[in-house]
């Protein structure tokens, strides 16, 4: 084999390896989100109108690249950003159908256009023949005019109810998306930071008296913050972890970081939180944020995490890596406690 058609046939090997690639991934996809499906559905439906192009082109245009946005957001997150893609497939079934809604509105003046067109011609022909028989073409002619324009009517109807339809469901996206933002904000308050394993909120030591396991009061309005969120949110699953400082006994510190974590899951049951839904973790004086030599970096290290897991993803995971291989995140850690202190 030359060296022409080897590289002929491994360069047709690849394209259908790239064309089996996106082919699998458009199948993940229509299986991941109904909101596709009916987006691709639609922008094909408005693909196949007679008279879409010469009506809705644009629409069709900003449908297509809409669906096409939705793709490459799922082939670039997956479901971590699965509320883009399904926001951007809203957005193309929206412009598909009123694509579709356009081209027929057009389609119906058009033909409404011709009838007025054919009866005209009519008339002219009456001034040339029996009066009679004009008069009973025009007739025929202006039934089917009223006709076509009763059709247009009810199309102009239509398109209206879809264009109130579609600034409903606008609102309707954009209230909902102002309710999120303010839970974003809610977690945001409560020392939130997203990591590898999820959301993690921060409860620290003021929330306990020293060598406490009982809440105090302002441990439990943040605990009830957090249940608002999670009440909102009933698909997000939580890891409860405890942790202490380094003094007292390892069997004392592991008791005491279980007992505080035990408090704070009792804290969201009390407020409505189905208990099914939390995990408890007991870490005690292992996995330090801060040096324990110091007394900020001790207060550092007395905390309660919190680890909020993605929609419909279960449980978050708990932690992987051995407290050795965290250690290098401790002056960092103690730097900001220190300046916490002095803002104190």
């Amino acid at each position: 084999m030359n060296t022409h058609m080897h590289n002929h046939l491994r360069a047709v090997g690849i394209g259908a390896m790239s064309s089996l690639v996106l082919l699998t991934g458009c199948a993940n996809l229509e299986e991941s989100s109904d909101s596709y499906t009916q987006a691709q559905q639609a922008v094909e439906r408005a693909q196949e109108t007679p008279g879409v192009t010469q009506y809705a082109s644009l629409k069709l245009q900003q449908a297509e690249e809409s669906l096409d946005r939705a793709e490459e957001l799922w082939e670039e997150y997956g479901d971590d950003r699965m509320e883009l893609v399904d926001h951007n497939a809203y957005l193309a079934k929206q412009q598909a159908l009123t694509a579709i809604e356009r081209a027929e509105l057009g389609e119906a003046r058009e033909q409404m256009t011709q009838v007025s067109e054919a009866r005209d011609q009519v008339l002219r022909e009456a001034r040339e023949r029996e009066l009679l028989t004009a008069r009973q073409r025009a007739a025929q002619a202006e039934l089917q005019a009223q006709s076509a324009q009763e059709r247009a009517r009810e199309l102009e109807q239509q398109f209206q109810t879809a264009q109130q339809d579609a600034q409903t469901a606008r609102d309707q996206r954009q209230q909902e998306n102002q309710q999120l933002e303010e839970l974003r904000q809610t977690v945001q308050d409560l020392k939130a930071q997203q990591t590898d394993r999820g959301m993690v909120l921060t409860l620290d030591d003021v929330v306990f008296d020293f060598g406490e396991a009982e809440l105090k009061s302002g441990g439990e309005r943040s605990v009830q913050r957090l249940a608002s969120f999670l009440e909102e949110n009933p698909d997000r699953q939580i890891l409860v972890e405890g942790y202490t400082d380094a003094v007292g006994s390892d069997e004392f510190n592991m008791q005491l970081s279980r007992e505080r974590a035990e408090a704070v899951r009792q804290q969201l049951v009390t407020a409505g939180v189905d208990p099914e839904r939390i995990e408890v973790k007991a870490h005690g004086e292992n996995y330090p944020i801060a040096s324990n030599d110091t007394v900020a970096g001790r207060q550092l290290n007395r905390r309660v995490e919190v680890v909020i897991g993605s929609q419909g993803n279960g449980r978050p995971e708990p932690r992987t890596a051995s407290p050795d291989q965290e250690q290098s995140a401790e002056p960092q850690a103690e730097q900001q406690g220190q300046e916490s202190q002095q803002q104190q």
